[in-house]
This record gives structure tokens, sequence and C-alpha cells, in this order.
């Protein structure tokens, strides 16, 4: 419905909070899915302390972004309702994400994932294709009422399960050693996220909009490689974090086994069909306009396939207290690989994105494998009641 230039403002309008709310709830996204993942292992008191500050601690952040933007949009004059939107976007998805994360946590994998990843996108594309806007702005609104829909559903059943595990009148906080792990979280998903967002941050800057909104458009096509991988996170999760703090390392060996098997066998399929028939895939899913983003998403393919094997042993790191690791792989890759993007993106435009993000996955996903096998067969993990007394 959209033209190419307005398609790329509207993923701008989209991926830009997604950006803010990774760097700007603090690492705590993953730290909440450990964390509650161990609430039976975990003293009352301290768990109590910990929900109120996973609550307080990302959004003091997220809100001040909020209110920044929201003065850019006053301020700037320029596209003044779309930057409005993207500001309340912002607030309201990172409590959507708060949210999903504790129900992963509390073993509803399955109910976060439809409510706080189908829910918005089904609302707001039912929405535009009904009432089929001319501007950008009102469907970026139509994103936000389906963000605001997701909360209405996720939080009675955040606060009605949470309930009884807070009933303990003593609360103890451990704000100090929260902050450190999260603080290495951050580092390390925020150059992932930096590392995915190359387009937002180099290509829809230093190139033109309309290669942003193709190479964008190529890379959604592939994000069905990681639809399965993405979906069996917040499944393993929970197990992985709660065998580690048993100390049971059998368990964390056929967990790990089994995604890969799962992975495996969920994104060859995808992958050789998106290689086979790159041009028919494009045309079919955005449009003949978009045929002309083909030849790159080989590339982009190739890197997403190693993103998704990488996916079970970096969550690996994050599950089993080793966000240092994390933190250290993401910062060295991302200070490889962006002088790359920014360097070649005037010449090679798109191409540079992709060839930028498939050298980051290589690197991180040897690294992450290497050290998660090597921990499996090597390290012995301590149970977070030793870790807390």
């Amino acid at each position: 419905m959209f033209s190419q230039h307005d398609n790329g403002q509207f993923i701008y309008a989209i991926t830009l909070p997604q950006l803010l709310i990774q760097l700007g709830t603090l690492g705590w996204l993953n730290l909440i899915r450990r964390e509650v993942a161990r609430r039976s292992e975990m003293p009352p008191g301290f768990f109590n302390g910990f929900v109120r500050r996973s609550i307080q601690v990302p959004m003091i952040p997220v809100l001040l972004l909020g209110v920044g933007l929201a003065l850019y949009a006053v301020l700037g004059g320029a596209e003044r309702n779309l930057y409005l939107c993207v500001a309340a976007i912002t607030v309201v998805y990172a409590v959507v994400v708060i949210l999903r994360e504790y129900l992963i946590a509390l073993g509803m994998p399955a109910f976060s994932i439809a409510a706080s990843e189908a829910l918005p996108f089904v609302f707001a594309g039912v929405s535009i294709w009904l009432v089929r806007p001319g501007q950008v702005d009102v469907a970026a609104f139509f994103f936000l009422l389906g963000l605001l829909a997701s909360c209405a559903v996720q939080l009675p059943v955040v606060v009605h399960v949470l309930k009884p595990h807070l009933q303990a009148s003593d609360v103890q906080f451990e704000t100090a050693a929260w902050m450190r792990a999260g603080g290495m979280s951050l580092l390390g998903v925020g150059g992932r996220t930096i590392l995915d967002r190359l387009d937002t941050l180099v290509l829809a800057t230093l190139g033109p909009v309309v290669q942003f909104a193709q190479y964008n458009s190529a890379q959604r096509a592939t994000v069905l490689l990681l639809v399965a991988p993405m979906v069996l996170l917040p499944v393993f999760s929970p197990h992985v974090s709660r065998a580690f703090a048993l100390g049971d390392k059998a368990l964390l060996r056929r967990e790990m086994l089994l995604q890969m098997l799962l992975v495996a066998a969920s994104v060859l399929p995808l992958a050789w069909l998106l290689v086979m028939f790159p041009a028919q895939v494009m045309g079919l899913l955005f449009g003949e306009q978009y045929v002309g983003s083909s030849p790159i998403l080989g590339l982009i393919v190739l890197s997403q396939l190693l993103f998704a094997f990488s996916l079970p042993w970096s969550n690996l790191m994050l599950m089993t207290d080793r966000e240092g690791v994390y933190a250290g792989a993401h910062l060295a890759v991302l200070a490889v690989v962006l002088p790359i993007a920014i360097g070649l993106v005037g010449n090679w435009g798109a191409y540079a994105i992709a060839l930028a993000a498939l050298i980051a996955n290589v690197l991180l996903c040897a690294v992450f494998f290497g050290v998660g096998v090597y921990g499996l067969l090597r390290d012995e993990p301590g149970t977070v009641r030793e870790i807390y007394t």
C-alpha cells in the first residue's frame, strides 16, 4: 500500500523503539527471564525484591527516552505526529516486552509469544488493510493500539501468577549484584541489537531510504528462518536456567542437543527455499518492486542461518551466569564489523550491510559454540541458593 519511501519510514517507526528498548532496559530483560525461572530456588524475600526492581530499573530510562522523543517531535517540527507515535510506542513496547519475559519465565512461552509478538502486528496489519491509511503516522498509531491490546492481555495473567510468590513480609534487595549482571547483559544485548539494526543505524542514515526499505524487506523475508529458534528460546530458557541452578549438567547437555536438532530440522528446508527462489519469494511477499533486493538475499540467508544455530548457545551464556562472555564477544565483533559497514555503505549500499552482518554472525557463532561446548564438558555450575547465601 505504501511507496518504498513510506514503507522505509514505517519500518523505522517500529524498529527504532525496539533498538531503544533493548538499550534502555539496561539488560534486565534477560535477567528477568533467568531469575524468575529460578524463583523456587530463590529465598522469597529476594524474589520479592527482584520483582520490584525489575519494574523500576528498566522503566525509568525508557520513560526518559520517551519524553526525549516527544520533546524532539514537538520542538523539531518535521514529522511531528510520526515521532510522537514513536515516543508512545517506545514506552508501551517496553511494558509489553517486560511482561513477555515474565510470562516466558513463568512457563507460558506460547501465550507470551502470541500476546506480545503476534497480537500487535496482527492488529496493526488488519487495521491497515481495512482502513488503508494514506499516512505513515496513522499506520504507526495502529501498531501502538496493538501494543496497548497486548498489555491488556498480558498484565492480568502476570499479576495473577506472581501474586502467590510475593506474599513474603520481608523484602530483600541485591540491587548492586542485579545491576552488575544486567550491565554485562546490556553490553552484549546492546552489541547484538546494533548488529541486528545496522540497516537502521547505518543504511538509513548514510544510504538511500529505498535501499533501506529493500534491505529490511529482504531481512524480514529471512526472519522466517528465526521463527522456530525464537519460539524455542522461551520454551527452553527456563529449563536451562533451572538445570544450571540445580547443577544438573546431564540435563543441560540434553537440552542443548535437543535444541540444535529442532533448529536444524526447522531452518534448513526454509533456507534452501529462500536460496533457490529469491526473486519469487521477494515478489510474492512484498511485490515486484522488491525483486531487486533478491541478489543480497543469499548473504542474508546465510547470516540468519548462522544466527539461528548460535541462538541456543548465546542464550546458554545468559542463562548460566556468563554475561561477561556474552558481552565481550558482542563488543569485540561490533568493533570489527561497524567500521566495515560504515566504510563500505557509501559504495556498496545494502550489500555492505549484508556482508557486515554475515561476518558478525560467523564470528559470534564460532565463539558461542566453542565456549558453550567447552563449558558443558568441563565446568561445574553451582546452585543459585549457594550464590545467594
